[in-house]
């Protein structure tokens, strides 16, 4: 019995250290997403006392910013250091996750939903990212965690509500699953504990009221277009992304999470069966429809990624094994079985593991911190840096110059001046005299850094990119040229002021 703990124990570390060398792996060599540099300059512009929504632009709930913002008052900003923080998340929300499933199951059950997360390259990629997956998955699962735990009805019903709470502050997609938690706190509190469930309510109730009302006080148009206006305007855009974009996606998933995938289709025929129909119970329910209705609401937008997905895996995975192993653990125990889904996770992992990898030929943070002393040597300390993405400013050391630190959300060539300058975006004219007057010094642009305006998610004319860039070759000089972090294909361009026209600033 002894020699069994231990080497279940083992395994349990073998899996945790598959998925750091995994996280690892992209985190030095994984690509930068292109709004990377937007939520790094949210969470360095809190760190310096900013507020969001009033005094820069940011699209989603106000816990990512100020969360990244206490890690950066200890280290210093950056992608590096930002990537480390989103692993040490992605490390809670697996014991989050591992929890859950033994709760609902035993151990056998928890090991599955610890390996069909760790031996998901993908999975390590969008937590090891500086986006909102890491922050946001591990709110939703720790918030699963204790409200369906064995604690105190007070306690689980209210770290259960106010977490949840914190996830849909945190990306609002999730705000569909918190609603369903909290139906559950009233409906299993009515049976359990009333007392407890209004008392529960009220402190979730309190935590949304503490977390949106300063910025309701503050700016309250700012906020409902920072957190609502642009989203909605995406539908309304011509760029469209279609029913065979989203079911690519949904490919993408069952090859990045197979056993997620194998474990619900499991479920699915097993419901068909009366004889091995598993048993379900409240909580359960409550998750899937949970993860159901929050799923709903990525696939139904105009947008769609894998990455919004992965959010829900954690506790997809402590869901699909918690049942699983507390009903049919005969079938999933066999030698054969177990065999079936390693070879079915090793494909997975090989069909997916390259696609998140920069391939540029060194590691992604070597390359960022050439850059960076790159742009850093040609740029003055007290001038900014305008780029496609805030990064390059960021790596540098440098200013950035307001509103790029928003790109390429702030490109709104639809607006008139005043609204621009009310909520943070700049237009063509607007864009051409900052370009003219040179106050940006340096330039870091990709060819279509313009190709694209909002809100409304829209196609910008050629002739006003044209314009825009007619006045680039005017006022800059093109000096470099120089790989991307995302695919490495399209390059940057790199401008600095024509000599003879430099505006002393």
């Amino acid at each position: 019995m002894k020699n069994r703990k231990l080497s279940y124990r083992f395994a349990v570390i073998v899996l945790v250290l598959i998925f750091l060398g995994l996280s690892f792996i992209y985190m030095f060599w994984g690509r930068i997403f292109l709004d990377a540099g937007f939520y790094l300059n949210a969470a360095m512009r809190v760190s310096k006392g900013d507020i969001p929504y009033r005094d820069f632009f940011f699209v989603q709930g106000p816990v990512y910013p100020y969360t990244y913002a206490l890690w950066f008052l200890i280290f210093e900003p950056g992608v590096g250091s930002g990537r480390i923080f989103s692993i040490l998340l992605s490390l809670a929300s697996l014991f989050f996750a591992y929890h859950l499933a033994k709760l609902w199951s035993n151990r056998n059950g928890a090991f599955w939903c610890l390996l069909a997360l760790c031996s998901s390259p993908l999975h390590a990629y969008y937590f090891s990212s500086i986006k909102l997956y890491a922050l946001a998955g591990l709110l939703l699962t720790a918030s699963a965690f204790f409200l369906f735990g064995k604690f105190h009805p007070l306690l689980r019903y209210s770290l259960g509500g106010i977490l949840s709470v914190m996830a849909a502050a945190t990306r609002l997609t999730l705000l569909p699953g918190t609603l369903i938690f909290i139906l559950y706190i009233v409906i299993d509190g009515w049976h359990v504990d009333r007392k407890a469930m209004v008392w529960s309510i009220i402190f979730s109730l309190s935590a949304g009221l503490l977390l949106f009302a300063p910025f309701i006080l503050l700016d309250f148009n700012a906020l409902f277009y920072n957190l609502f206006a642009i989203h909605v305007s995406a539908d309304t855009g011509p760029y469209r992304f279609g029913l065979m974009n989203k079911v690519r996606v949904l490919v993408k998933l069952s090859a990045a999470y197979p056993l997620i995938v194998i474990g619900l289709t499991a479920l699915a025929v097993l419901f068909l069966i009366p004889a091995f129909r598993p048993r379900i119970r409240f909580a359960h329910l409550a998750v899937f429809l949970a993860v159901l209705s929050i799923t709903l609401a990525h696939v139904s937008a105009n947008w769609f990624s894998a990455g919004y997905q992965s959010v829900l895996m954690p506790l997809t995975a402590a869901l699909t094994a918690g049942i699983i192993f507390s009903n049919q653990q005969s079938i999933v125990m066999k030698k054969w079985f177990r065999i079936a889904l390693g070879t079915v996770v090793a494909i997975g992992s090989l069909v997916t593991y390259k696609e998140p990898l920069w391939p540029g030929g060194t590691t992604i943070l070597g390359y960022l911190k050439e850059t960076g002393k790159t742009l850093s040597e040609i740029t003055p300390p007290d001038r900014s840096i305008a780029g496609c993405n805030a990064v390059y400013a960021i790596s540098a050391k440098r200013p950035i110059a307001e509103p790029f630190g928003g790109a390429p959300f702030t490109f709104t060539p639809k607006w008139d001046n005043d609204t621009c300058r009310r909520f943070g975006g700049i237009n063509v004219p607007m864009l051409v005299t900052m370009l003219h007057d040179q106050i940006p010094y340096t330039l870091v642009l990709e060819n279509d850094s313009f190709a694209v305006g909002f809100p409304g998610f829209f196609e910008v004319p050629e002739n006003q990119q044209a314009m825009i860039f007619a006045t680039i070759q005017r006022s800059y000089d093109h000096i470099n040229t120089l790989s991307n972090i995302g695919s490495a294909e399209q390059k940057l361009l790199v401008f600095i002021p024509h000599e003879h026209n430099l505006v002393t600033r």
